[in-house]
């Protein structure tokens, strides 16, 4: 059988040149019969590369501002006062006075003091006399000597502005104390009576006396932010603004920091912060729960530390002067009620649970002193006790019918909202409703903890590193601005308090405060709910030092000439 050539007419056959030539005819065709599918495919594809891109480092890299040897930190907030003789619990006002100030001496994490202005000093009568002698080569950053008229002044002047109406100021804590001048650069201070955590007591920043003497007193509160604030330490203000603070290294400082910049960034909320972070704008942040931004988790060239800060703690203070708060077995009930356990894992880093206002890294910690477990089966038989009875919801309720409510105020933020869930699903799950009370920081500060207003406020105490308590819990210190927020009233207590802040052997010390951790535990004036986490994020090419020995966050920067970009 003859095979028969298969005929190939030309125009049949596949030229890859006339694909490429018809291309644009085909996909014109395409669009036009799948015209919907078509353009959500091309905003698909389109979206996908432009993601990939973006997400490179390269590409970031390549648009973001080259590292200047400039640390960009960030956080959320805004700057308050750069006047160290007042007492901020503003978070940037202390990171940004450690930065340009130096204190008279350092307290390492046992309590023990370090070198600070004061390079050496002499006991003379140990706990109540020493004379400190200055380091002759130190200078303000304008040029001018420190010298012990400063020291003088910052000492008599603080205690000055307490009870000035100007602010809380860092004076309260220095009655009794005098400071006279040996030479120029040596100062003699003596206390009226012993005193435990004296070295405590003299860790402030000193402040340049020919700067701050010609402030007027109604500009005392703003120095720092309206005039540029003078200090010793590392680094010199350049610039402030509504959005940041520029430092650069102060060339009269002793130290030579690694790092010539620092752009401390300030934002109103982490949203606007995490802008910035996706452009790669920022080299660390600082001070924000690690549930409010875990966009960072895409990011793994950033390193995640959280510090336990011992000296801080969460507090349910429970206000005794309350007619229903005075009834014991109802406070035994509240602490037994709540789960710390499942308060800190929640968060996953929000804190270590505790059950004493002493530091659980302290030598006069009382392990044992944890008399009030979590027992829902047991709160519930307190409150009973009480003539109490639950109703249909399941509420106890006195015997007219009056539910047993009890109001929780507290500072509204969301790490507290956080923790005011918990305590108020606690005490539901044994017949307690808990109204809750969120108020700003201005109101809770001035007008409910001024008045004593509240039955359970939540708040957040910062103690000392020596284990000295009188100031939250002696009955001289019930009312306002004194802290014993409880209210609480203990003869023997007070006993104790007093003996143990003049007493200078540990052994003793550590007795008495083991029995105040044991009483404040039976009589419950409140629930130590946690320790909390510090939080700092850094990029890993940024070689941190120090974070290991800090007391508080602003400590970190005790170690900042050591830091630098690998």
């Amino acid at each position: 059988m003859a095979i028969i050539p298969k005929i190939v007419n030309p125009e049949d056959r596949f030229y890859i040149r006339d694909f490429f030539w018809n291309y644009p005819q085909k996909v014109l065709k395409v669009y036009k019969t799948n015209r919907i599918l078509t353009v959500l495919f091309l905003v698909f594809f389109t979206s996908l590369i432009a993601w990939i891109i973006l997400k490179t480092d390269s590409f970031v890299k390549s648009f973001a501002p080259q590292n200047d040897n400039t640390l960009v930190e960030a956080t959320v907030g805004r700057l308050g006062t750069l006047n160290p003789l007042f007492a901020s619990q503003n978070n940037i006002d202390r990171d940004i006075d450690e930065l340009i100030y130096q204190r008279l001496i350092y307290i390492d994490q046992s309590g023990s003091p370090l070198p600070g202005i004061a390079e050496s000093w002499e006991t003379i009568t140990p706990g109540k006399h020493y004379i400190f002698h200055i380091n002759q080569q130190l200078r303000w950053s304008d040029g001018e000597e420190l010298t012990a008229d400063d020291v003088i002044f910052t000492f008599d002047e603080a205690a000055s502005l307490d009870g000035s109406g100007l602010g809380d100021s860092i004076g309260s804590n220095l009655k009794g104390i005098k400071v006279e001048k040996v030479d120029d650069y040596s100062v003699d201070i003596a206390l009226s009576e012993v005193n435990s955590s004296i070295f405590e007591t003299l860790s402030i920043f000193i402040v340049p006396e020919h700067v701050l003497n010609d402030i007027k007193d109604e500009d005392y509160l703003k120095y720092g932010v309206i005039l540029t604030p003078i200090g010793s330490g590392p680094y010199r203000v350049r610039a402030i603004t509504d959005s940041y603070i520029l430092l650069e290294a102060n060339p009269q400082s002793l130290e030579t920091p690694k790092i010539k910049k620092i752009k401390y960034m300030t934002f109103p909320s982490i949203q606007a912060l995490e802008i910035d972070f996706r452009n790669n704008l920022i080299d660390s942040v600082t001070g924000i729960p690690l549930s409010q931004i875990d966009f960072i988790d895409e990011y793994p060239d950033y390193d995640k530390y959280s510090i336990l800060i011992y000296p801080r703690k969460k507090v349910l203070f429970l206000n005794l002067r309350d007619k229903l708060i005075e009834k014991k077995d109802l406070r035994i009930a509240i602490a037994k009620a709540i789960n710390k356990d499942n308060l800190v894992s929640a968060d996953g880093k929000l804190g270590k649970k505790a059950f004493s206002p002493i530091p659980s890294n302290s030598w006069a910690f009382n392990k044992s002193s944890d008399l009030q477990k979590y027992s829902p089966k047991e709160a519930k038989s307190k409150v009973s006790g009480l003539g109490y009875k639950l109703n249909k919801d399941g509420f106890f309720e006195d015997e007219k019918g009056n539910a047993l409510e009890l109001r929780l105020t507290y500072l509204d933020t969301e790490q507290n909202r956080q923790v005011v869930d918990q305590v108020q699903k606690d005490l539901k799950n044994i017949g307690v409703k808990v109204l809750l009370d969120p108020q700003s920081y201005d109101s809770i500060l001035n007008e409910t903890v001024a008045t004593r207003n509240y039955q359970m406020l939540l708040f957040e105490v910062e103690t000392t590193i020596d284990p000295d308590q009188y100031s939250l819990w002696h009955s001289s210190k019930i009312k306002y601005p004194d802290l014993n927020l409880s209210g609480y009233n203990f003869g023997t207590v007070d006993l104790l308090l007093e003996r143990s802040r003049i007493t200078l052997n540990k052994n003793n010390r550590r007795s008495d405060y083991q029995l105040v951790q044991r009483y404040l535990s039976l009589d419950v004036p409140a629930v130590f709910l946690y320790e909390p986490y510090y939080n700092y994020i850094v990029r890993s090419s940024l070689k941190v030092v120090g974070l290991d020995k800090i007391n508080l966050p602003s400590d970190r920067f005790r170690y900042i000439s050591e830091w630098e970009f690998r």
